[in-house]
């Protein structure tokens, strides 16, 4: 199994489907800043059926090493005076090195590498005695730390760190592998595959609160060879179109030693959550990846938050609405946004660590920071920037802790978070917020 480099600038002919007929061409695989485009000459009749819009499959043969190219797009194409083919330039959004196929691939058991989960573990899965004499050579020991393993209804998941090395002319570096495993019960197509996978990443990213960059996966098939009844991994996935989004080297805010003994009963809450409002968990996951700042950051996590209350909190913010706005109300009015923000507060209140008496005023700073820039009203107080720094600081631990809240994890380790560097101004932004109500309420007589 040759690594992704090892396939590109080398001339080879490659296969496809074209209006139903199997079409053969020469090409060669490019790096294209960062992304690997396919480049290959194509007959100008086949040139003139393929459909622009429409996703299909390449496979060959890259010096005897079978790869099949997924989810293809034509990008460009360039054709010379008299000539009978096109040079074209395909992108694809998956490359698999190890297999040529023509149809799906079907999946047994899928492994990726995260190298930003070591921040995960608790615990050093190595044991070091270092004796610096030529009697007592220094040694290395692996500890063989516990793994961290669920079954759900796809598979059997598996969680752990193990190590690799390479030697060199200076000495020997090891190199810590954190590692998330899916064995299926039933084979699974390829980015069904690679979802499952996603899955458990995002939770870790939850975790972590920053990305967690998926690129490639080691996967077995049918027709991978097998060990004692189980496949072995022969092949490989590169993800091609991958975000280039900052990964801080932090330990992360919910670690192995908050989770591991519960992780059944976590993964189950994550996999109901996930699949019952997927979208819910995957908005909070772009928020917090994307990094967006100020103004659009502020309004972005106020919508996470109004999203999460429509979904899971709509009868108990429009109680809360009714009981404080008695007059002009509708049986179908939605709820006030203050009083979205209100009910999420009261349900996290043991979790974030807050005062009763100071979440109707909390909740209505939010709710008046955000309609001034949802309305632009002469009646809201335009915040200032440090006031939008508070807001938006609140409201990240907010959406953290709903998710933490959701999946089982204890109140005492959600309020740990707060001692974090990036939490540490929770209260002292709660005090900048209340101050920012009583100037609203100042400005809406």
């Amino acid at each position: 199994m040759e690594p992704l480099k090892d396939i590109l600038e080398r001339v080879s002919d490659f296969h496809c489907i074209i209006s139903g007929e199997e079409t053969m061409f020469t090409g060669v695989l490019l790096n294209k800043g960062n992304k690997v485009s396919l480049r290959g000459r194509v007959g100008l009749e086949q040139c003139n059926k393929i459909n622009h819009y429409k996703p299909f499959q390449v496979w060959g043969n890259v010096q005897g090493t079978p790869i099949t190219l997924l989810n293809c797009y034509f990008e460009s194409g360039d054709y010379v005076w008299k000539e009978e083919c096109e040079s074209v330039d395909f992108s694809p959004s998956e490359i698999v090195i190890g297999r040529a196929v023509s149809d799906k691939l079907n999946i047994k058991h899928i492994s990726t590498t995260i190298p930003a989960l070591n921040y995960m573990f608790s615990s050093f899965p190595f044991d070091l005695k270092a004796n610096f004499s030529k009697t007592q050579p220094s040694i290395l020991d692996y500890t063989f730390p516990e793994r961290i393993t669920v079954d759900d209804k796809y598979g059997h998941i598996n969680v752990y760190q193990t190590f690799g090395y390479r030697t060199g002319a200076c000495g020997i570096n090891f190199e810590i592998r954190p590692v998330i495993e899916y064995q299926f019960y039933h084979s699974m197509e390829t980015m069904d595959a690679v979802g499952r996978i996603a899955t458990v990443r995002n939770l870790f990213s939850f975790f972590a609160n920053y990305n967690l960059p998926l690129k490639s996966f080691s996967f077995s098939d049918e027709q991978s060879p097998k060990a004692n009844g189980i496949f072995l991994d022969d092949c490989s996935i590169f993800l091609n179109h991958n975000e280039n989004i900052p990964e801080p080297e932090e330990l992360f805010l919910i670690t192995t030693s908050m989770f591991s003994d519960d992780f059944p009963y976590i993964w189950e809450k994550w996999l109901l959550l996930y699949e019952e409002a997927k979208h819910i968990p995957t908005l909070f996951y772009e928020i917090i990846c994307d990094r967006s700042t100020r103004t659009n950051r502020f309004l972005n996590l106020a919508q996470a938050v109004e999203v999460y209350s429509c979904k899971y909190r709509e009868n108990e913010a429009k109680r809360i609405t009714d009981m404080q706005v008695k007059h002009k109300r509708r049986p179908q009015d939605p709820p006030y946004l203050r009083y979205r923000f209100e009910d999420v507060f009261t349900l996290l209140k043991d979790d974030i660590a807050i005062l009763e008496s100071i979440i109707a005023p909390l909740s209505k700073a939010l709710a008046d920071m955000r309609n001034f820039f949802t309305h632009y009203g002469e009646n809201h107080v335009e915040p200032s920037y440090q006031e939008m720094l508070a807001a938006c600081h609140i409201l990240e631990f907010v959406l953290l802790a709903i998710i933490y809240h959701t999946i089982g994890i204890s109140a005492q380790h959600i309020q740990s978070c707060k001692k974090r560097v990036q939490f540490q101004r929770f209260d002292e932004y709660i005090d900048m917020l209340l101050n920012y109500s009583t100037k609203s309420t100042q400005g809406n007589p």
